[in-house]
């Protein structure tokens, strides 16, 4: 996936094929690799609809719903061979970007988590745009956050005893292991149970 577009037709393939809800993490678009230090500010972005150009040094999430009470419509515009552009419509696909900046380091049960909380979340995903609860960019908001903290935690916590090995002649062997420790949940509960809303999530039209 390079582009917004490509993540756009990633999905809906999937949702073509009857998956109502597809998550996409870990985009790294093209120009955004650079060797500055990294900026773990906040992700500032415009909410009016128009897409976002990714920062430097960011990594890209990207979800796509596809309305469940259009289902057996679209299914049925697919068969008659509508075009996508009316099929879009009639279905009601919506999707929102968002960007988190990346962190150094290789992180063991990223993707793990990530699923654990996106199935957790979904539980609480509003079905339709009128319900009271979660909507699909506060999903992705939380969602981020979370994962940020953990992976920051941890790589915090790997840069800390990477320092103890300075003097150590075999320091590049045991730094590759610290930098690879596994997440640190247990200390990031509270960052799991009130996700801090740290970026903003970009709905694309």
């Amino acid at each position: 996936i390079q582009t917004i577009a490509d993540a756009q037709n990633a999905c809906r393939i999937l949702h073509n094929l009857g998956v109502s809800l597809v998550l996409i993490t870990s985009i790294i678009f093209p120009g955004t690799e650079i060797n500055d230090p990294i900026d773990n500010t906040m992700v500032e972005k415009p909410g009016d609809g128009t897409e976002a150009t990714p920062p430097p040094n960011s990594i890209g999430m990207f979800v796509s719903r596809r309305r469940t009470q259009q289902k057996t419509m679209c299914q049925t515009m697919q068969q008659q061979n509508i075009d996508s552009e009316q099929e879009q419509h009639c279905c009601e696909e919506e999707q929102y970007v968002l960007y988190t900046p990346k962190l150094p380091g290789f992180f063991t049960g990223t993707g793990d988590v990530c699923a654990a909380l996106c199935l957790g979340w979904t539980a609480e995903l509003n079905d339709h745009v009128v319900d009271d609860g979660l909507s699909l960019g506060d999903f992705l908001e939380k969602l981020a956050g979370t994962m940020h903290a953990i992976v920051q935690r941890t790589a915090q916590n790997a840069l800390k005893k990477q320092s103890r090995y300075h003097d150590d002649s075999s320091r590049g062997e045991k730094s590759r292991k610290v930098s690879s420790f596994e997440l640190k949940l247990i200390q990031s509960r509270d960052d799991i149970l009130q996700p801090p809303r740290s970026f903003r999530a970009v709905k694309l039209q």
